[in-house]
């Protein structure tokens, strides 16, 4: 049995109600020749690819920065069940060559648990008020804290508290009524290598939790995730695979019938 698969597969209808939604989207798809749809909020429409980002809150919880990749499963056919019991069994099967060349890149799993450090409390200094009042006390007490055991720190906070120290030290455009000069060379330098990381890093980042079960549905690390910050736009010839639930493949075949469609009946 093979490890990883030869095709990425991207699964459509995770928020349909039943397969006939799904089947209508996965034809719209490939109709359109492209995934990837826009978000519609109020008055604002996001596309695929977008980046919201708040500058505060938790990088593992999502709520730092918040993006709309196109995803797709590294997942051999023979595998597919848990990961299909959870997104729905219609998709579409591309080649890896023709993905990475779209910008396609696997995510970076981090196990919340894993200890990132270890880490020493901070040991506040001497001071001469401390050692006029009780000399001998200050220094057993100073003592102590040297001696402390160092503390583990995890992925999840080290990431978080690595964030937050990046917005101090790269200058972002936050609060907005910061004053900066535009024509700085320092800060212009500053503000592209905060959004290169933003884009290329932390919009690749899949925090997960490494002590739930393997068929769990949030052990994200079992579903050996790509992404594409964007849409995927392609011709019909570049799918390999059209992956439908038992009793749809008529309906794509009718339509496109050129197609190699398969039912997955688990």
């Amino acid at each position: 049995m093979a490890y990883v698969s030869q095709f990425l597969t991207h699964f459509v209808g995770l928020q349909q109600p039943a397969d006939n939604a799904r089947c209508d989207l996965l034809l719209k798809i490939l109709r359109e020749r492209r995934l990837g749809q826009w978000q519609q909020s109020g008055r604002v429409f996001a596309a695929p690819g977008s980046m919201s980002i708040s500058g505060t809150g938790s990088l593992c919880k999502d709520e730092f920065i918040r993006s709309r990749p196109a995803c797709f499963c590294d997942i051999p056919e023979d595998s597919l069940q848990r990961h299909t019991s959870v997104y729905g069994r219609f998709g579409l099967a591309f080649e890896k060559d023709f993905l990475v060349a779209k910008g396609a890149n696997p995510v970076f799993y981090v196990a919340k648990g894993s200890v990132a450090c270890d880490e020493r409390p901070t040991v506040p200094p001497l001071t001469v008020e401390d050692l006029e009042a009780d000399a001998q006390a200050a220094l057993r007490k100073h003592f102590a804290a040297l001696n402390e055991r160092p503390m583990p720190v995890q992925r999840c906070e080290f990431f978080d508290r690595l964030v937050a120290e990046l917005t101090k030290v790269l200058l972002p455009p936050w609060p907005a009524d910061a004053q900066a000069d535009s024509d700085d060379p320092i800060r212009e330098v500053q503000m592209r290598v905060f959004f290169d990381l933003l884009r290329h890093v932390f919009a690749f980042m899949k925090f997960f939790d490494e002590s739930l079960p393997e068929e769990h549905r949030e052990n994200f690390y079992m579903e050996r995730e790509w992404r594409v910050a964007g849409f995927v736009s392609f011709e019909l010839c570049d799918i390999q695979r059209v992956y439908v639930a038992p009793g749809y493949g008529a309906r794509i075949e009718c339509e496109f019938p050129a197609l190699m469609v398969q039912e997955l009946a688990f």
